[in-house]
């Protein structure tokens, strides 16, 4: 039973796997890199050490600003955060500091973070030393701190002003209600009117004078530092142990990418849903081992044959092709037998003079294919029976000189292929490789299907699919293509096809 294909440029989590596990060596390169990173980093990078500083902040709010001098009252302590970078604040502590920076420059040291559900600010400062470091925070807490107290006072004198003015302008309102009193006839009513004037003026001096009292001497605050910077014992950074494991876990990323980079440029076969998956083409079979023997071959290719799809054609002609100059292989051999063993009678064509098989077959040296064509003998006989249990036929190549390639585009190939039909019902073609026989192509337009054959690891896919979409344009059927290992161009000894007799027939069959 044939395992399920892929489609086309699907990917599963186990291909990925698959993919990675195939260039494990980039990602373990990139996990060395990685860590030699971090501990290069850890002992080459300048220390820099870290210092806090926690400010409690309060209100500046006092008098007509505040009735209660409560350290939550009006204080946004995100707003007071940038409050501590900015330009006014980084200038005091550069003061302070007597450093050359710039306050940008210094304020790129400074770090603020506020806790959650509290008034509290930590004010961290960076710098190469640790008395820097110290130094820094305490100074910009301080310069924080001075900033809103200057702002506080500031905001307390504006009120001060603000309420003397109200007290000359209603001291003035007094005197001129008291001189019109002194120049109005005597009355009652006047003497009334003028009295509820100046009684609503003396009250409004009153209240004025009640909101000025606290303004007057008031100290400001607008908070205190609770916990002083304290000199740090040891740098923040570099830390081994961090570094290691950021350079470790980069690298680990930096390694997969690598890996699956090299995969997606790679267009060679390494598994069967590499095919699938470049192709569209469906895997018939694959031969496994550097050198397997004929009747290993065989018994994978009997999973290719229970596949073709020769649509019941009472006889049909499959040639077998190749890819990077290892031509058919024992791909075609071992189908050629399969078909046999199943019962048809099936003829073995070599056209490639380079193929092993016909000394595997023991069928070298003898009339074959170019006698056929350029002499016009008969078919019968010049087909040799291979000894074995399965009947199989062989046209060989021929002993006659030149390249019998050259043939397969000639009209008296395809009155060839005609003849064979009338003889057998299987007809297995074995031709070169593409790239040393582009004739094969005619080969493989002369008959029903074709089977390519790929090598693991060395035939580029692109030819494939290429070669597929060739012979489609023309009207030719390509059925799927046969995986094999990088020496399984090769199997074991001619004498396999004269054993394992009875057992070859059974395995074959199932």
């Amino acid at each position: 039973m044939n395992a399920p294909q892929t489609p086309v440029g699907a990917a599963d989590l186990g291909d990925y796997a698959e993919r990675l596990r195939r260039r494990w060596w980039l990602v373990a390169l990139g996990v060395i890199i990685g860590v030699l990173a971090g501990i290069a980093y850890s002992a080459l990078a300048p220390p820099r050490f870290e210092a806090t500083a926690s400010v409690l902040v309060r209100s500046t709010a006092v008098g007509t600003d505040s009735t209660d001098n409560s350290p939550n009252d009006d204080v946004n302590l995100d707003t007071q955060a940038q409050i501590v970078q900015s330009t006014d604040v980084t200038t005091r502590a550069r003061d302070a500091l007597g450093t050359p920076l710039s306050p940008e420059e210094l304020r790129d040291h400074v770090t603020v973070s506020v806790p959650p559900n509290s008034q509290v600010m930590s004010i961290t400062f960076a710098a190469p030393t640790a008395a820097g470091a110290a130094d820094g925070a305490q100074a910009f807490a301080e310069a924080y701190l001075d900033e809103r107290q200057q702002e506080g006072q500031e905001s307390v004198e504006a009120q001060v002003q603000t309420l003397d003015s109200q007290l000359d302008s209603l001291r003035s309102d007094l005197a001129a209600a008291s001189d019109a009193n002194a120049v109005l006839p005597d009355s009652a009513d006047t003497a009334a009117l003028t009295a509820d004037q100046r009684s609503i003026i003396v009250d409004q001096i009153s209240e004025v004078r009640t909101r000025l009292t606290p303004l007057l001497g008031a100290e400001v605050s607008g908070g205190r530092v609770i916990t002083p910077a304290v000199t740090p014992s040891s740098p923040a950074a570099p830390v081994l142990v961090i570094d290691v494991a950021a350079g470790l876990v980069l690298g680990l990323l930096l390694g997969v990418a690598v890996a699956a980079l090299v995969d997606a440029r790679d267009h060679r076969p390494h598994r069967r849903a590499d095919v699938v998956r470049r192709t569209g083409l469906p895997v018939l079979a694959q031969l496994e081992g550097r050198q397997p023997t004929l009747d290993e071959a065989v018994s994978h290719m009997a999973a290719a044959r229970s596949v073709l799809n020769l649509r019941s054609r009472a006889s049909s002609v499959i040639t077998v092709q190749g890819f990077e100059g290892a031509g058919a292989g024992a791909a075609a051999p071992a189908l050629a037998m399969s078909l046999a063993l199943s019962g048809h009678r099936t003829v073995l064509v070599l056209t490639d003079g380079a193929s092993p098989t016909s000394t595997m077959l023991d069928v070298e040296r003898r009339t074959g294919l170019r006698e056929l064509i350029t002499e016009g003998m008969a078919v019968e006989d010049v087909l040799v029976d291979v000894v074995g249990p399965h009947g199989l036929r062989v046209l060989p190549v021929g002993i006659r000189g030149g390249e019998p390639q050259d043939l397969l585009a000639s009209p008296g190939f395809r009155q060839l292929v005609d003849e064979l039909r009338l003889v057998a019902s299987r007809v297995v073609v074995e031709t070169a490789a593409a790239d040393r026989s582009p004739a094969a192509l005619s080969a493989a337009l002369a008959g029903d299907a074709a089977v390519l054959v790929a090598t693991r690891a060395r035939t580029d896919l692109r030819r494939v699919k290429g070669v597929r979409a060739d012979l489609e344009g023309r009207g030719g059927e390509v059925q799927g293509v046969v995986l094999v290992d990088g020496n399984s161009a090769s199997v074991g000894t001619a004498t396999t096809v004269e054993r394992s007799g009875d057992e070859l027939a059974h395995r074959s069959r199932t």
